[in-house]
């Protein structure tokens, strides 16, 4: 079937190569193109006769126009009509009007010229369904809980060669202030070509789908190492990042599911890669690994009132600019181990001055960093803080994944 978008690219490609009108009609006779904008939807007695009689071509000369004006109460023009035959079959017609000798000499390249086009266009159109259909259930199936898939799943795993009984580790890979440039199509279109060709060359059989802005990998199991694939994302996601910043000036951030378990289900699959890509780019850091958030893959899952109450908590009675001072002041403890020297001399104030300060707010808080059994305490409110910051710049009103 012949689609209007199709026909009216086809058609301006060729008006802008030749000063000739043109129209073009579908298997219905129907003007769905056309260089006069006017035409467009009405019925094209050539075309009809055409499809009709199955016929070469049909020129209509100044003798013939009034006959079939009369007979069909059609607006008709001197031109030549050929059919356009793609893939064996019939789509449609194509219209050049004017006089025979004008006509009869260019109007076989023009219907060459069209079929070409069409087929290009029918063929990237397919592949853009075909895509778009494979996406779709990528999206269903990391939407699963469990690995009890339903039957209409499965089914759609059979048609598209999808094997379900397979474990996949989960890449999820984002393009920093990337709203203006992934607006260009072609831009976009060109990214996704170079993400496809790049992620296939170097990790066999991996899966690749856009989402948005992002791109899922989907990593099989098969027999590779944890430690080779973490080397081989940290080497392609290097190599990834030099490229696109040369040539785009765009950061690149990644975000990787456990290497260590995979056996789960998609979902849980599909959460811990979002959760690792959410630290990537709170932290700018290119690439994290969900095995390497430690402790913050636990509290990330706290919901949002827990998390909020614990703040409010650990920080009572101590004003909004205090708590930001401490905050500075609990990461360069961690920074340096403990070591006051260290940090005195990080923060450009006297070592008394450093005790003073955790001296204080122990006696604030009742908390105190240098005790073992307690900083844990403070190294989740330096997360806690982080997440919470990071997700106001993002003006996400939720302060939680899971709520």
């Amino acid at each position: 079937m012949l689609s209007k978008s199709i026909a009216t690219n086809t058609v301006k490609e060729i008006s802008n190569l030749v000063n000739k009108h043109i129209n073009m009609m579908n298997v219905d006779g129907i003007i769905i193109a056309s260089s006069n904008p006017e035409r467009i939807g009405q019925t094209h007695w050539g075309a009809e006769k055409i499809i009709a009689e199955n016929l070469d071509e049909l020129y209509i000369t100044n003798e013939d126009i009034s006959d079939i004006q009369i007979s069909s109460n059609q607006f008709v023009q001197t031109g030549l009509n050929l059919p356009l035959i793609i893939r064996g079959e019939t789509a449609g017609v194509i219209g050049i009007t004017g006089e025979y000798d004008e006509v009869s000499q260019i109007g076989y390249i023009i219907k060459k010229m069209a079929e070409i086009l069409l087929e290009d266009q029918i063929k990237n159109q397919q592949l853009t369904a075909d895509k778009r259909k494979f996406e779709s259930f990528i999206n269903n199936y990391l939407n699963t809980r469990s690995f009890n898939f339903s039957k209409s799943l499965s089914l759609k795993a059979k048609e598209l060669k999808f094997d379900l009984n397979n474990y996949y580790f989960i890449a999820i890979l984002s393009i920093v202030d990337s709203s203006e440039i992934l607006n260009e199509i072609s831009y976009k279109q060109e990214i996704d070509n170079y993400l496809q060709n790049q992620i296939r060359h170097l990790i066999n059989k991996s899966i690749i789908v856009q989402k948005e802005n992002d791109w899922l990998v989907l990593i099989p199991e098969d027999d590779i190492s944890e430690d080779k694939l973490e080397n081989k994302l940290t080497y392609f996601i290097k190599v990834l990042c030099d490229k696109f910043y040369q040539e785009y000036s765009l950061k690149i951030t990644f975000g990787v599911s456990s290497l260590i378990n995979n056996k789960i289900s998609p979902f849980e699959n599909l959460e811990q890669a979002e959760f690792a890509l959410f630290y990537s780019k709170m932290n700018q850091e290119p690439l994290t690994f969900y095995d390497n958030l430690g402790i913050a893959n636990i509290i990330f899952y706290f919901p949002e009132n827990v998390k909020r109450g614990f703040l409010t908590e650990f920080y009572k009675g101590l004003a909004e600019q205090d708590i930001e001072d401490y905050i500075e002041l609990f990461k360069t403890y961690f920074k340096y181990e403990g070591s006051i020297t260290e940090i005195a001399e990080s923060m450009f104030i006297h070592s008394n001055t450093v005790q003073y300060r955790l001296n204080k707010f122990s006696k604030l808080t009742g908390t105190d960093i240098r005790k073992p059994s307690q900083a844990h305490l403070f190294y989740i409110a330096i997360l806690l803080e982080k997440e919470k910051i990071y997700r106001q710049k993002l003006n996400q009103d939720s302060f939680s994944f899971t709520d």
